[in-house]
């Protein structure tokens, strides 16, 4: 479980169009998909881990502070807003699906809900074309990211049995690019 993120809570509400009382475990499950999921599929994960634990140590680069605060934190956090918007309405309890409401709010239909989600994949989408346009055109800055050992991921997706969010062809090769939030 990852418990160090690129962005944090006050970062987030300043930069997302959410307010500043929604509870950071609220945030929490969804930062940790937006981590695990997407951005380890990006960057592979030896690069996802150096980096991670650089920005943590706070031993970066000036290359791996531009890539972190304009290309990673951005994309980060609009993927984070994507997996948590239909969450912000309703939650699991034992009960079941529950739909929350407070007397000075009036909840919205599922119509908005895809609306607000759709919106937010498509912000996610333009993010993760210009992370992955800004590592394709300057990869030879990053030598942990074009020399994976293939521990794990590699970036760019590998072979796998499931569709993935993203796929530009075998290994780092930046042709035939199909991105996904």
């Amino acid at each position: 479980m990852i418990n160090t993120f690129f962005t944090s809570q006050a970062w987030l509400a300043d930069y997302l169009p959410i307010t500043k009382n929604i509870a950071y475990s609220d945030i929490v499950p969804h930062l940790q998909t937006s981590h695990q999921i997407n951005l380890n599929e990006f960057l592979g994960t030896n690069f996802f881990n150096y980096l991670l634990d650089s920005y943590s140590a706070q031993t970066l680069n000036a290359n791996e502070i531009i890539l972190v605060e304009d290309f990673i934190k951005p994309y980060v956090a609009w993927v984070t807003l994507y997996y948590m918007t239909p969450f912000l309405t309703f939650q699991l309890f034992n009960k079941g699906i529950l739909q929350l409401t407070s007397e000075n709010s009036q909840p919205v239909d599922l119509e908005v809900i895809k609306y607000l989600s759709k919106n937010t994949l498509d912000r996610s989408q333009w993010f993760s074309e210009r992370l992955i346009n800004y590592l394709c055109d300057n990869g030879n800055l990053f030598p942990q990211y074009t020399n994976n050992n293939s521990d794990d991921i590699i970036p760019f997706g590998g072979a796998t049995t499931y569709e993935s969010d993203l796929y530009l062809g075998a290994g780092n090769s930046c042709n035939n690019r199909r991105i996904f939030g």
